[in-house]
């Protein structure tokens, strides 16, 4: 009986659904010089959300260019930044090495609380929808007449 008192506790303890994603804050950009987060905005403690890990950049010759986007998103107990980090030289791959091998990608991580106990009352799809959002939020941006 204690259990599901527990049980019931947390549930009923779950936090409110965190804020839909706007452009503003959809997808800051990992800081190149360490693997901090840096958002304009405001400083963000978690990794939740979209984030842009590497920038479009044509090759030079021109002759392997791969117009694409990448996300990666993390599995369960995962972030979305650790996980594609390299322990023992703190290199993220997706970042730092993925680039170089598919020159004019953008490559971004989407992260989203894996815990499998977590406090958070939203489902897969809630997560799945935001980032849609923020893609759509993204390419719209890029594509906007100046």
């Amino acid at each position: 009986m204690k259990h599901v008192q527990r049980f019931k506790a947390r549930i009923l303890g779950r936090s409110e659904s965190p804020p839909k994603p706007t452009l503003e804050n959809s997808c800051p950009r990992l800081d190149e010089s360490s693997s901090s987060v840096t958002e304009p905005t405001k400083s963000r403690t978690t990794t939740h959300g979209l984030f842009i890990l590497a920038d479009s950049k044509p090759d030079e010759a021109g002759l392997m260019d791969f117009p694409v986007d990448i996300v990666a998103i993390h599995g369960l107990n995962g972030n979305a930044i650790s996980t594609w980090r390299h322990e023992p030289d703190g290199t993220v791959w997706l970042r730092d090495l993925l680039p170089n091998f598919l020159p004019g990608c953008r490559v971004y991580t989407y992260g989203y609380p894996s815990k499998i106990w977590s406090q958070s009352s939203e489902r897969v799809q809630e997560y799945a929808l935001n980032l849609l959002v923020s893609l759509r939020d993204i390419r719209e941006d890029l594509n906007a007449v100046i």
